[in-house]
C-alpha cells in the first residue's frame, strides 16, 4: 500500500481497489458516494459487500425462513448500489455474504485484497465498544479502514 501511495505522489497512475461495507443505510450510501468522489481520478475497482447476518441464536432449522426475506432484501439493496456505481463507469464486484458480519467482511478482505476498506458507523453509539463492527475492522483488517459517521 505504501508503494502505491509513493507512485500516486510521484504522479504515476495506480490501480486501486476499494471495498465498501454496504448495509443499505443512508450513511453507507453517503460513504460510497463521497469516497468514490474523492478517488474519482484513480477510477478504482469497487467491491461492495453486504452481509445478511445469521439471526443470533439461529439454528439450521431457521435457515429456510432466513434465506427468503433477509437474504433477498440484502441482495436487492446491494444490486441497487452496484447499478448506481456501474452507471458512473466503475467496475463493480457485488458480494452478498451470509454469516457473522465481522467474520464475513474480514474473509472477503483477505480474498479480494482491497487497498482501502470503507465502513459506515451505524448503531452502536460508542465506536470503540466491543460490539462495534467498525472498531473490530479497524483492529483486525490488514488494510487501512475509513469509517464514516
Amino acid at each position: 500500500w505504501i508503494a502505491k501511495l509513493r507512485d500516486y505522489q510521484a504522479g504515476h497512475p495506480i490501480e486501486m481497489k476499494i471495498m465498501f461495507c454496504h448495509d443499505g443505510s443512508e450513511l453507507s450510501q453517503q460513504a460510497l458516494e463521497k469516497t468514490i468522489g474523492f478517488f474519482s481520478k484513480e477510477r478504482p475497482e469497487i467491491i461492495l459487500i453486504s452481509v445478511a447476518e445469521w439471526p443470533q441464536g439461529g439454528t439450521a432449522a431457521d435457515e429456510s425462513a432466513f434465506s427468503g426475506g433477509g437474504r433477498s432484501e440484502h441482495h436487492s439493496v446491494l444490486m441497487k448500489a452496484a447499478r448506481r456505481v456501474s452507471k458512473l463507469g466503475y467496475d463493480v464486484d457485488a458480494i452478498l455474504a451470509v454469516g457473522d458480519v465481522r467474520k464475513m467482511i474480514l474473509e472477503t478482505v483477505a480474498s479480494k485484497n482491497p487497498d482501502i476498506l470503507v465502513a459506515a458507523k451505524t448503531g452502536c453509539p460508542d465506536a470503540y465498544s466491543p460490539e462495534s463492527v467498525s472498531a473490530y475492522l479497524i483492529c483486525h483488517a490488514p488494510c487501512p479502514v475509513l469509517v464514516f459517521h
